[in-house]
């Protein structure tokens, strides 16, 4: 399987069974519990949090999709 912002741009490929196979993506950051109030390491979470809220269409397409 292809995340469809990667398959999407391939015209000879194509969904298939798009209401039956469903995704959930998870982001995790690991690190020591006192890093977690360093500026920079909630400077990259919310960066990383900021990105997936943006681009969710890429990361979520509708079950519809283009094709």
């Amino acid at each position: 399987m292809l995340p469809a912002f990667l398959a999407d741009r391939d015209p000879v490929l194509s969904r298939v069974l798009p209401q039956e196979a469903l995704f959930t993506r998870t982001f995790w950051m690991s690190m020591p519990q006192e890093a977690k109030q360093v500026a920079r390491i909630q400077a990259v979470w919310n960066l990383l949090k900021d990105v997936a809220h943006r681009e969710g269409r890429l990361l979520r397409p509708d079950a519809e999709g283009k094709r």
